[in-house]
């Protein structure tokens, strides 16, 4: 769902013209909860779809209702698009509060209210089909609020968190004629503060403890020392047992931390949970939580240069400054194609060639290499997904393991992935620089 949330809320906050309603006022707010309930039948649809699909007990049938199941998501996202564009829900909640201004973080909770509301609910569908899988114990509050600490929490926090920054901002500042600079430094001082201690602030959304002393947290100490890898911590992720699943999070060493579920500890062998920490080590040794800050900053300026280059062509204006604080119509629309295809299409293929490069250091890193092999099965067996099911940002656990037992075979394909990786890797950063220079002096 974070991907989902992502493109929502660049929708509802994208600076685009808005002048005056389509429709009379007081039908908005019925509008918004026809949207609600439209979404509503479409999850109990594709729910029922699943579980008929599900019931073949075959991997196709499986990874077809999969696919069902996302539609919802596909949903959330048109749906959020109707209810901004077209019913202008940003309006009536400005129209609302721009006599209680003093009340931070209120306008925009209630702006991004339909898509939680449509968020919780397609979990809560979610859950029926996991329940009559068999993949879940947990009550549907247990289960909801769990899917909205993992999945939802690592945005709605720092944004939180910028909203009333902002609003503090704005209040104190709001009258000074020079508040978009003030502003500006505002935003790029606590960017940088919420990167380097998000950390902090996940360990909380995300309910976690120290890892105990004993054999396992001396064989994973013992695996940082030999790859000269820092941690602050090794943390156990509390899921109650329902998420098998491990991170790293953290730019800088001393505020850098190591996750391991508690699902993950109590079905893995010492061997299996130190390939999977490997892998997470993997992460850090190549540089991807870098890379991945490096691909969020360029969306703007690659953005911009693609706006200038239509421009060429008559098709939209240009950008006015790249502070990209007002946008035609036009350029909103392009906005929403190019984030679309950004975060989908293109982070999603580097994503998953990163999460490859990480296996690889796991086989070279971990004592007994084939052993994360078996881990990634058995977490494929405890998490009920198709083997063949890919997703956003991983392949499919029948092609990772396939990949890494032909590495082990033959090494040279190994060396081939791991350089085509890195060229990759270069070529965006290249992309980056000239983009970057680009946009500044045109």
């Amino acid at each position: 769902m974070l991907l989902t949330l992502l493109i929502a809320v660049l929708v509802i906050y994208v600076p685009s013209p808005m002048r005056g309603f389509l429709i009379p006022l007081g039908w908005v707010p019925v509008g918004v909860l026809a949207v609600l309930c439209a979404h509503a039948l479409l999850c109990q649809a594709a729910g029922r779809v699943a579980r008929a699909l599900h019931s073949g007990r075959s991997q196709a049938a499986g990874l077809r209702a999969l696919r069902v199941l996302v539609l919802p998501k596909l949903s959330i996202v048109f749906l959020t698009i109707l209810t901004v564009y077209v019913l202008r829900w940003p309006l009536l909640v400005e129209w609302l509060f721009s006599p209680v201004a003093w009340l931070p973080g209120v306008d925009d909770v209630l702006l991004l209210l339909p898509t939680l509301v449509m968020i919780v609910t397609a979990m809560a569908f979610r859950y029926g089909f996991e329940r009559k899988a068999h993949r879940v114990r947990l009550t549907l509050l247990e289960y909801v609020v769990l899917r909205l600490r993992t999945e939802i929490g690592i945005l709605l926090a720092p944004w939180f968190i910028f909203v009333l920054v902002s609003d503090a901002t704005l209040t104190a500042f709001g009258g000074s004629p020079h508040y978009e600079m003030i502003d500006l430094f505002v935003s790029l001082g606590l960017m940088l503060v919420v990167i380097t201690f998000a950390p902090l602030l996940l360990r909380l959304v995300w309910r976690t403890s120290p890892l105990p002393a004993g054999p396992l947290r001396d064989r994973l100490e013992a695996l940082c020392r030999a790859q000269h890898f820092r941690c602050r911590q090794i943390l156990v992720w509390h899921t109650r047992n329902h998420m098998p699943n491990a991170g790293v999070i953290g730019m800088v060493p001393w505020m850098r931390y190591v996750l391991l579920s508690d699902a993950l500890l109590a079905h893995c062998s010492e061997e299996e949970v130190e390939g999977i920490f490997a892998h997470e080590i993997g992460h850090i040794k190549n540089h991807h939580l870098s890379f991945y800050l490096l691909f969020a900053a360029g969306f703007t300026c690659f953005y911009a240069n693609v706006v200038d280059l239509l421009a060429r062509f008559g098709w939209v204006s240009p950008i006015g400054n790249m502070l990209v604080d007002e946008l035609t119509s036009g350029q909103a629309v392009i906005m929403l194609i190019f984030a679309a295809l950004y975060w989908v299409l293109v982070f999603g293929y580097l994503s998953r060639r990163l999460e490859q490069q990480a296996d690889l250091f796991s086989l070279r890193a971990a004592s007994v290499p084939m052993a994360f092999v078996s881990a990634l099965q058995k977490l494929g067996s405890l998490s009920g997904a198709a083997r063949r099911a890919g997703s956003w940002r991983h392949f499919s656990i029948s092609r990772r393991t396939a990949f890494l037992r032909q590495a082990v075979a033959h090494p040279e394909r190994a060396l081939k992935t791991e350089r085509f990786v890195q060229t990759v890797q270069l070529v965006i950063i290249f992309l980056f620089v000239i983009s970057c220079a680009r946009a500044l002096l045109w």
